[in-house]
């Protein structure tokens, strides 16, 4: 056997054992009943925070959105719009909504006039919170109106330090991107919920998540900040869950570079997460030996592994062509999304290494609806 063709087997062999394998076992776990057990009656006071970054065309649905919530209005302490160096009119809609509607719970807009970041702005507001309890909401995502009650009740149990929801890709028709990253949700939350059943989750989902203040004092700011709390949760000895009950929705960008372009700069900060907790390692029980090192192999290794055998396998298939017959798995429409955002994913993952510190909001265009 020569070199090109045992190199083509071996980077096939690891493809599909390190993702099938792993998806195999949270498959399992995610089938199994969950292992955190909650009080559906708990109602802790919270704080809500929306940072924000010229989201002027979104930001009162969000509003109307918060306010339509089940939640108890006198277990909302305050909701905060954090206006990260907004250009735009972000603002002065908050400020007009304000005067137009009846808020039920305290709802205040704050200026942070830092270095822009996100990671910053939370950083700056986090010290003011007085509640137990702070939840993190992207202002272009609405969720159900019993999200925030299914979210919150995880925090019954003592051992739950951090909780997350379930994302929803919004159906569009019209978006390529939109169909391809809804596969990947599907991935995403077999991923999640197997292992909030295993031990603890290994990301947590930006658009709508939740963790007790006295675990997080500061998040890095070279850090993707739902990785960072996440992995610091279960350091300091808690566990990060999964609630599937707690939608939120979220629109994916109207392009396919627009949305390659965001998932790099997520990868590239949620690389940093995983460098930064190599202590970890082998450590916090089932976390630290099998969801750690596996998110280290198919965020960091898997990647390059994944371009090699396509680079590989143009040579192959010209010395073997029957193994184009194993294109045609790709004409089923569900088993060809599929393959596409695992491409996608894989492309923004080698992409990102290549990109220089990010520590702003830089937005996409086409994130967000004229």
């Amino acid at each position: 056997m020569d070199l090109l063709t045992a190199s083509w087997l071996f980077s096939s062999l690891f493809i599909l054992l390190s993702l099938g394998l792993y998806t195999i076992i949270t498959l399992y776990f995610a089938k199994k009943q969950r292992i955190v057990r909650k009080d559906f009656s708990y109602r802790p006071n919270v704080t809500i925070i929306v940072p924000v970054h010229n989201e002027e065309s979104v930001i009162e649905k969000k509003l109307r959105n918060i306010i339509q919530t089940e939640y108890p209005a006198e277990k909302i302490d305050n909701v905060i719009v954090l206006d990260d160096n907004s250009t735009d009119g972000t603002l002065h809609k908050v400020n007009s909504f304000l005067r137009e509607t009846i808020c039920p719970f305290h709802l205040d807009a704050i200026k942070y006039r830092g270095l822009p970041g996100k990671v910053r702005a939370i950083n700056w507001i986090l010290p003011y919170i007085k509640t137990d309890i702070v939840v993190i909401t992207d202002a272009d995502s609405v969720w159900n109106k019993d999200s925030l009650v299914h979210l919150l009740t995880n925090f019954s149990n003592t051992q739950v330090g951090a909780v997350t929801g379930q994302i929803v890709i919004e159906k569009d028709t019209t978006s390529f991107s939109g169909s391809i990253e809804s596969r990947y949700r599907d991935i995403f939350h077999i991923w999640r919920l197997g292992e909030a059943n295993i031990d603890s989750v290994a990301l947590l989902n930006g658009p709508l998540y939740a963790f007790r203040r006295v675990l997080i004092s500061e998040i890095n700011e070279k850090c993707l900040d739902d990785g960072y709390v996440a992995f610091e949760v279960r350091k300091k000895g808690f566990r990060a869950t999964y609630e599937p009950n707690a939608i939120v929705y979220e629109r994916a960008s109207s392009t396919l570079g627009g949305e390659i372009r965001q998932k790099m700069r997520r990868a590239k900060r949620y690389i940093s997460v995983l460098l930064l907790n190599r202590d970890l390692l082998g450590k916090e029980g089932r976390f630290g030996k099998f969801i750690y090192p596996s998110m280290i192999i198919l965020h960091i290794v898997l990647p390059f592994v994944l371009y090699w055998f396509i680079f590989s396998s143009l040579f192959m298939t010209i010395r073997y062509p029957y193994l184009l017959l194993l294109s045609l798995v790709l004409i089923f429409p569900k088993i060809r999304a599929l393959f596409l955002s695992f491409i996608i994913n894989q492309t923004a993952l080698v992409l990102c290494h290549f990109l220089p510190p990010i520590s702003s909001w830089e937005p996409i265009k086409n994130l967000r609806p004229n």
